[in-house]
């Protein structure tokens, strides 16, 4: 029986292509009428919703974004009322995140969208190979939570 690293590698290598055909544009990109949001600020807002309030160091360690490039898309999302960001009253330099009502609209409204899209996508599988899926996801989930 092969090892579970070069199972699981086996398996990424399989999965990735289907991913990236049938599911990256769902969580990479995101048109509406007052927002155009690549996957980088998508990441962002979700992790900030996840997270909040929290300070843009520690984003960056949660979701391993060099902290350059994670100061770029929060101005755009804060430009964009998307993050707010909350000062520190001892040290103005320090500020922590949070998202904005109008971040949480857009979320709830992308991930309507995201549902028909998934409908859609998963609608000739079988419910007990859907049930199956998902249960390995949450079964990742829980797994890297953990650690």
């Amino acid at each position: 029986m092969k090892d579970r690293g070069e199972m699981f590698c086996n398996l990424i290598n399989q999965v990735l292509p289907c991913f990236f055909k049938n599911l990256n544009s769902t969580v990479h990109r995101y048109e509406s009428k007052e927002y155009s949001l690549y996957g980088s600020q998508i990441k962002v807002i979700n992790a900030v919703k996840i997270t909040q309030p929290i300070a843009p160091a520690e984003l960056s360690r949660v979701l391993d974004v060099p902290k350059g490039s994670l100061t770029t898309i929060i101005k755009s999302l804060v430009e964009m009322k998307l993050l707010k960001k909350s000062y520190s009253n001892r040290d103005k330099r320090r500020y922590s995140l949070s998202i904005t009502e109008r971040a949480e609209k857009l979320l709830k409204k992308k991930n309507e969208e995201d549902a028909l899209k998934y409908e859609m996508i998963f609608a000739g599988m079988s419910d007990d190979e859907f049930d199956k899926t998902v249960e390995g996801l949450k079964t990742m989930v829980k797994y890297f939570s953990r650690r």
